[in-house]
């Protein structure tokens, strides 16, 4: 997996009230999870590792026989 597909998105946050930051962390993760792009790309990248596992049980198959 390179960088890039790792880091999808980033956030950077300063504040001068830290005690804001777990709220501010679950309003980001709310955000994240109603997200129709994100959600759209979570898909398209589980359908992707699904393909692969798929391949690879198939040739794993293919060397035990």
């Amino acid at each position: 997996i390179s960088q890039q597909e790792r880091e999808l998105i980033a956030v950077k946050i300063q504040t001068t009230q830290p005690q804001l930051l777990p709220e501010i962390q679950t309003g980001l993760i709310r955000a994240f999870q109603n997200n129709a792009f994100l959600q759209r790309r979570l898909f398209e990248k589980r359908s992707e590792y699904d393909a692969a596992l798929t391949s690879i049980s198939r040739e794993k198959k293919l060397l035990d026989s």
